[in-house]
């Protein structure tokens, strides 16, 4: 099972997505959030500027990007969808360019990966989070170009909005930026950007409910409400998966039943 966080900068995802793992694991359940990345989680005191750190971050994208395009028929279906997705909002700037494309495709192999796994697989920010940032880069993203991307990729088995008030959205990337090291911020998008996102993931949100796509979308602009938010989403996964896991313990029964 895939479940799918989405929000803007600020929102609490990569929290939100790893605080939802330890309660699934706590409650029974097998998960794990893969393709996260907290920032200043690698910058240490030997490396207080943070180079190393960043350096080391573009080598493993840069690693993993040809280790996917070095197999091109293999990959063929990766490399597919990460070029109509990012040809279908493609980014003004080449250094943002770059880096999207880089890092749907890496997506995109990692999806495949976990795709159909038994496990509860949580991405704090996967394709629906790539085209709203595509979008916030791109000069041509219309509602019939985000309706298109939206069509390309695949879908979560539970997609979860976060918001959070403008101010304190404001507040957060104004604390992250000032505890990230000098080269972390150069991955970071400028505030006044990110708040203008807020425009993009409304209109996502929209065009996924227009098309019949559910999703929930939860607040956590305080403890009690992020703690509500952890009590819905797990009600919905426990939900989700019951009827898989009774399928399974029934073809269980009748292997043994053969046997």
């Amino acid at each position: 099972m895939i479940v799918e966080v989405f929000g803007p900068a600020g929102a609490g995802k990569t929290t939100f997505a790893h605080a939802l793992r330890e309660r699934l694991s706590a409650n029974g359940h097998t998960a794990r959030v893969v393709l996260s990345y907290q920032p200043g989680m690698e910058v240490s005191s030997l490396d207080p500027g943070g180079a190393i750190a960043a350096i080391r971050r573009v080598a493993r994208a840069i690693i993993a990007t040809l280790v996917i395009v070095a197999r091109p028929i293999a990959r063929k279906t990766e490399l597919s969808l990460a070029f109509g997705l990012v040809g279908a909002l493609p980014p003004t700037n080449i250094i943002w360019f770059i880096r999207l494309a880089q890092y749907v495709l890496r997506l995109c192999q990692c999806w495949s990966l976990w795709s159909g796994a038994e496990d509860i697989i949580i991405f704090d920010q996967a394709f629906i989070q790539a085209i709203c940032t595509l979008a916030l880069n791109s000069s041509s993203a219309s509602d019939a170009r985000l309706e298109r991307a939206l069509s390309l990729v695949p879908k979560a088995d539970l997609i979860i909005r976060l918001n959070a008030p403008q101010e304190m959205l404001k507040s957060r990337l104004r604390d992250r930026l000032r505890r990230e090291a000098f080269a972390e911020r150069f991955f970071e998008a400028k505030l006044k950007k990110n708040l203008a996102g807020l425009r993009v993931f409304d209109r996502v949100h929209f065009l996924l409910q227009r098309s019949g796509i559910s999703t929930i979308s939860l607040n956590s602009p305080d403890v009690t409400s992020f703690c509500r938010g952890l009590d819905r989403a797990e009600e919905e996964i426990t939900h989700a998966k019951r009827p898989a896991d009774e399928t399974a313990l029934r073809d269980q029964g009748i292997d043994q039943c053969r046997s």
